[in-house]
C-alpha cells in the first residue's frame, strides 16, 4: 500500500441549507447574523412539543430527481445531489473519475416512517410501501452517483454527529495517499419524527431557537441540510489551474469510550482530537485564529467541549476566536460536519468570521473567546472544525488558508497485517456472552458486533472500529414508531432513540469494549467488509490509531426484509444463514511484533467501473512458489477475461462458495476464506476478487515473513 502523502486541496464546496439554496447564500446570511428557526410546515408534528427548527423552504424533490424517478428519492437524497452537484460545478471537474464518501445518521427516515408506523399483517398500499426503498442510508450515494456518472467508489458513513466529518476524512485519505485524484464528500440530513421525538425524549431539545454556550441554554434546535466538499490533489489541482479554495491540512478521529448519550465531562478525549488534528497538520497551537465548535447548545456538550478547547489550547485559548452555526442553522445531525467545514473554508477565504447567535451572556463553564452579535473580519490563517456525536464519536478537521506553505509531516513507512480473525458462525444468543449489568437494553445485532468485535479487540491497544451493515434494527424502529402512533411521546422510552441510530452499532461497542481509536458504521450492500477494511487500512497506515477492527455483521431482523423487499413477505428462520458476523484486526508489522501476523496485506481497492482494472495497472504476484485466484461472485464471462491479466493467470483459480445469500456477508466470509489459505500455508498469495453487478473489490494478501 502507498505510504506518500499529499496536501489535499478544496477545489469545490455546495451546500442547500434552511439560510440558502447555494453556499454562498448561506455564509452571507451566516455572516449577517440571520437564524432560519420556524414552525415545521413539511410534515405533521402533532406529536411533539416541539415544532421550530430550521427547515429548508422552497424545496422540493421532484426539483432534483430525474422525470418518473420522484419515488426513488428521499427528501434528504435529493439535498444531497443538490449539493454535489454545487460543489462539482464550483471545482470545474468535467469527466474527472472521482470518489465519493456520504455522512448521515437518518437518511430516507421521513419518507419511510408512515411505512414502518404501519401494521404488515393489515396489508399495505403499493405506493406507500414504494417509499421503503428510500430508507437505507447508501441510497444518498447511489443517488449522487446516479446523477455524477464518474463516481468510481462511494462509501456511506454514520457516526452520529461526526458523519459527514468523518466522510471528509475518508476522502481524504484516499486522495493524500494517492487512491484517486479527486474525490467528494458530505452529508445530509432531513427532519423526521424519529429525531424530532428522540431528541425530544431524552431531554435534549430546547422549546426556542437554542443558545450554545449561553447561561440560559436549554437544548439543541434541530435543522436539516446537505453540504459537500470537492478534494484533489495539490498537483492535481495545480496541474489543471484550478482555484484552490483552501488546504484540508489535518484530521482527527476518536472515541470516548464512555456514554451513548452524555460526554465525557472533563472533555479529555476531545482535547486530544484537537491537539491531535492541529500536529498532523504540522501546526502549533498557536497557529490556529478560529474554531468552528460543534456547539450544540445542550448543557453537558457545550460545557464538555469548552473544557476541552481550554485543555488543547492552554495559554493560547484567549487567542482563538470561536463561533457555530447552530444557532442559525440549526443542528443538522449527520450533515453538520460537512456543513460546518464549507463555513471553515469560506471564512479563511473571505476573511469573516461568523458569529454565535443566540448567545448574549456566556455561561461560566463555556469560557471562550466567543463571537458574539455579529461576525468580525480576520488575518487567522489555520483554522478548526469540530464534531462530537452521540456515542462519543468525535472528528476534528484541520483548514488552511490557500496562502499558507505545506507544512504536514512526511507519514512513516508503515506495512501492514491482520493479526485476528473472527469468523465463527452467529451465535444463536449473543447476548449470553454479554455482562448482563451493561447489555440489558442491546439489540441482536449490536450484541452480536461486541462479541465478534471483542474476540479481535482483546489485546488491542488504542484500537478503532468500523462496522459495516445495511440496514441496521429496523424490527426495533418499527417498535418505536409504532408506540409513537398509538402512545404519543409518553409512550417513548428515553433511552431508546440512540439505540436506532445506526451509530450506535459501532459506537455501543466502542463503549462496552472500551475502544477509543476511530469508530463508525459503514452502510452499504454489497463490499461492506471490503469498504470498511479499506478504511481501517487508511487509518493505521496513517498513523490515526495502532490498532484497527474491520468487519461486518448483519442480524436476524424480520423488518430488514421489508426494505430489502417492500412489495414481498420476509422472514428468517432461527440461526438463518443469512445471519453473518465477520471481524478482522489490521496492524502496522511493528505494533503486531508480539503477536505473529497472520498476513501482510498488500493492497485492498474496491470501486465501479471494469471490475478487475486496479488489478491490471498495478498488481502481480510476488516472486513466491505459490499464489491463488479467489473468485467471489463472478461468472463464467467475467472469468473468461481472465487471460488478460499477466503474472496471475498461471494460479490455482478458486470459485468462493460460501454459504449465505447475504451479499454483505459473502464479502466477509470470502475474506474470511482467503485469510485461512495463507493461515493454513496453503498459499503464499491470495487475490482476492468479488463482483457485484455494478462494482467490485480487489483485496490482495501475502504470507507474512520476518524482515521481508
Amino acid at each position: 500500500m502507498n505510504n506518500q502523502r499529499m496536501r489535499v486541496a478544496v477545489t469545490g464546496l455546495g451546500a442547500v441549507t434552511a439560510l440558502g439554496h447555494s453556499v454562498t447564500e448561506m455564509f452571507g446570511r451566516l455572516v449577517a447574523g440571520e437564524r432560519a428557526f420556524s414552525d415545521i410546515s413539511e410534515f405533521d408534528v402533532a406529536c411533539s412539543k416541539f415544532r421550530i427548527a430550521a427547515e429548508i423552504k422552497n424545496f422540493r424533490v421532484s426539483d432534483i430527481a430525474p422525470i418518473g424517478k420522484t419515488s426513488l428519492y428521499s427528501r434528504a437524497d435529493a439535498l444531497a445531489v443538490a449539493a454535489a452537484e454545487q460543489a462539482l460545478r464550483q471545482s470545474g471537474l468535467r469527466e474527472q473519475d472521482l470518489f465519493l464518501a456520504v455522512g448521515s445518521t437518518s437518511g430516507g427516515m421521513r419518507e419511510a416512517e408512515p411505512v414502518l408506523m404501519a401494521d404488515p399483517a393489515q396489508g399495505m398500499d403499493a405506493r406507500l410501501a414504494q417509499r421503503l426503498i428510500t430508507y437505507p442510508l447508501f441510497n444518498s450515494a447511489k443517488r449522487i452517483a446516479g446523477v455524477i456518472q464518474s463516481v468510481r467508489h462511494t462509501a456511506t458513513f454514520c457516526s452520529a454527529c461526526s458523519s459527514s466529518a468523518t466522510a471528509i476524512v475518508q476522502d481524504a485519505i484516499w486522495v493524500a495517499t494517492g487512491r484517486c485524484d479527486c474525490a467528494i464528500a458530505g452529508g445530509t440530513d432531513s427532519l423526521s419524527l424519529l429525531t424530532l421525538t428522540g431528541f425530544a425524549a431524552l431531554g435534549a431539545m430546547s422549546s426556542d431557537p437554542c443558545r450554545p454556550f449561553d447561561q440560559a441554554r436549554s437544548g439543541m434546535s434541530l435543522g436539516e441540510g446537505a453540504a459537500f466538499l470537492v478534494l484533489e490533489s495539490e498537483s492535481h489541482a495545480l496541474k489543471r489551474g484550478a482555484d484552490v479554495l483552501a488546504w484540508l491540512d489535518g484530521w482527527s478521529l476518536g472515541a470516548e469510550a464512555h456514554h451513548i448519550t452524555h460526554p465525557e465531562p472533563s472533555g479529555v478525549t476531545a482535547a486530544g482530537l484537537i491537539s491531535a488534528a492541529i500536529r498532523y497538520a504540522g501546526l502549533l497551537v498557536d497557529d490556529i485564529g478560529y474554531f468552528n465548535a460543534h456547539g450544540t447548545g445542550t448543557l453537558p456538550n457545550d460545557s464538555m467541549e469548552a473544557n476541552a478547547v481550554r485543555l488543547a489550547f492552554g495559554a493560547h485559548v484567549d487567542q482563538v476566536r470561536v463561533s457555530t452555526a447552530k444557532g442559525q442553522l440549526g443542528h443538522t445531525l449527520g450533515a453538520s460536519g460537512a456543513v460546518e467545514a464549507a463555513i471553515t473554508v469560506l471564512a479563511l477565504r473571505e476573511r469573516r468570521l461568523p458569529p454565535t447567535m443566540g448567545l448574549t451572556t456566556v455561561a461560566e463553564d463555556t469560557r471562550l473567546n466567543h463571537i458574539m452579535g455579529e461576525s468580525i473580519s480576520t488575518d487567522c490563517r489555520h483554522a478548526l472544525s469540530s464534531s462530537f456525536g452521540f456515542g462519543g464519536l468525535g472528528a476534528v478537521l484541520a483548514i488552511s488558508h490557500v496562502d499558507t506553505p505545506n507544512r504536514i509531516p512526511k507519514p512513516a513507512e508503515q506495512r501492514l497485517v491482520i493479526t485476528d480473525v473472527f469468523d465463527a458462525q452467529p451465535l444463536s444468543d449473543p447476548l449470553s456472552e454479554l455482562n448482563p449489568d451493561r447489555s440489558r437494553r442491546f439489540d441482536r445485532v449490536t450484541a452480536q458486533t461486541c462479541v465478534g468485535a471483542g474476540q479481535s479487540t482483546a489485546d488491542a491497544v488504542d484500537c478503532g472500529l468500523v462496522v459495516a451493515n445495511a440496514y441496521g434494527n429496523v424490527e426495533r424502529l418499527h417498535g418505536y414508531l409504532a408506540r409513537l402512533q398509538t402512545k404519543g411521546i409518553r409512550g417513548i422510552a428515553p433511552a431508546e432513540f440512540p439505540h436506532l441510530i445506526p451509530s450506535a452499532i459501532a459506537g455501543i461497542t466502542s463503549i462496552y469494549l472500551g475502544l477509543t481509536g476511530p469508530v463508525t458504521t459503514i452502510s452499504e450492500e454489497a463490499f461492506g467488509c471490503d469498504t470498511a477494511l479499506d478504511f481501517a487500512c487508511g487509518l493505521v497506515q496513517l498513523g490515526f490509531a495502532r490498532s484497527m477492527v474491520a468487519g461486518v455483521v448483519e442480524a436476524r431482523d424480520t423488518g430488514s426484509g421489508r426494505v430489502q423487499d417492500p412489495f414481498g413477505v420476509f422472514s428468517n428462520a432461527p440461526n438463518s444463514p443469512d445471519e453473518v458476523c465477520y471481524f478482522f484486526r489490521v496492524e502496522t508489522e511493528e505494533q503486531a511484533r508480539a503477536q505473529l501476523p497472520i498476513a501482510r496485506i498488500l493492497e485492498v481497492w474496491v470501486g465501479q467501473g471494469p471490475w478487475y482494472q486496479y488489478f491490471l495497472d498495478h498488481e502481480a504476484p510476488r516472486q513466491l512458489s505459490r499464489h491463488k485466484l479467489l473468485f467471489c461472485g463472478i461468472d463464467a464471462a467475467a472469468l473468461a477475461e481472465l487471460p488478460e491479466v499477466g503474472q496471475w493467470i498461471h494460479a490455482e483459480r478458486i470459485e468462493f462458495q460460501g454459504k449465505t445469500a447475504n451479499p454483505l456477508g459473502r464479502s466477509g466470509a470470502a475474506l474470511a476464506a482467503a485469510v485461512r489459505f495463507i493461515a493454513r500455508g496453503e498459499a503464499d498469495e491470495v487475490l482476492l476478487i468479488s463482483k457485484a453487478p455494478t462494482a467490485g473489490s480487489i483485496i490482495h494478501l501475502a504470507r507474512f515473513e520476518q524482515g521481508d
